[in-house]
């Protein structure tokens, strides 16, 4: 699981390091980030993915909120990618949808997999409030993003 998260952390790094760095160049190069960002951004939903597995799978969480996942992971992963977009579009603040998803999905998937964790947090409401924040801040852009 240490291994599944360190990959996790050097795409979330990457993906992050990348959105929030300087756009040079012409054309191509802009393209050449923009499929860059591609493929680390599809690389961590993916580790993220794999994460919930796992906590679902050796540790257990909430049969419901493992099917809400099923929905919520590639849901929050064009969250992630409009959020991008917008980064892309000159609304710099937009970064705070790529900064939040990726520890909350995770922090999830560790909880459902350590219990002392799962000890100190009630399922249910670890559960709604996570997925209720991951909803909210995969959708948000979204809706932002419709408007400008």
């Amino acid at each position: 699981m240490l291994t599944l998260l360190a990959v996790t952390f050097f795409l979330y790094a990457a993906l992050i390091l990348i959105s929030a760095g300087p756009v040079g160049g012409g054309g191509e190069a802009r393209i050449a980030q923009a499929y860059e960002t591609l493929y680390v951004a599809f690389g961590l939903w993916v580790m993220l993915a794999v994460l919930l597995l796992a906590g679902g799978a050796f540790g257990g969480m909430p049969a419901a909120a493992g099917v809400l996942w099923v929905f919520l992971v590639p849901f929050s992963g064009v969250g992630n990618f409009v959020a991008l977009d917008m980064m892309d579009r000159h609304m710099k603040w937009a970064i705070v949808f790529p900064l939040l998803l990726p520890p909350l999905i995770a922090f999830y998937a560790f909880w459902a997999r350590i219990p002392a964790l799962k000890a100190g947090l009630p399922a249910k409401r670890t559960s709604l409030a996570v997925l209720g924040a991951v909803f909210v801040l995969s959708a948000l852009p979204m809706v932002i993003a419709a408007y400008y």
